[in-house]
């Protein structure tokens, strides 16, 4: 019997695979609602691009404020909604009640920390 002992990989949020990821999965969350719906949303693929664009500049804001280690993952952003009026008030409740508050305690804590 050989054990062997788990680890955990740990990959930061500004280098790949991490990096892509929320890009590649919300694509992909896209073509298969769009192939089970029958229907091309040109709105919705226009959002899909659109969220991870902004989770980097999220990201590189903290970076630059306060540091890599209070980055925020991509796990935020998985449950978009892949409907165009219920994924706008998806991202303003995010935005509002989870990413601005973080926001602002990372950068508070970082700009403490100089």
């Amino acid at each position: 019997c050989v054990v062997v002992p788990h680890r955990w990989v740990l990959c930061a949020n500004h280098m790949e695979p991490v990096k892509g990821f929320l890009s590649r999965y919300l694509r992909r969350r896209l073509v298969e609602h769009e192939i089970s719906t029958g229907q091309h949303s040109n709105e919705l693929g226009r959002f899909t691009d659109w969220e991870p664009k902004v989770w980097n500049h999220l990201n590189k804001l903290l970076e630059n404020h306060s540091s890599s280690d209070v980055t925020i993952g991509p796990r935020l952003f998985l449950s978009c909604p892949m409907e165009v009026s219920g994924a706008q008030v998806w991202f303003t409740d995010l935005w509002n009640y989870s990413v601005v508050p973080y926001l602002l305690e990372a950068v508070n804590e970082g700009l403490q920390g100089y």
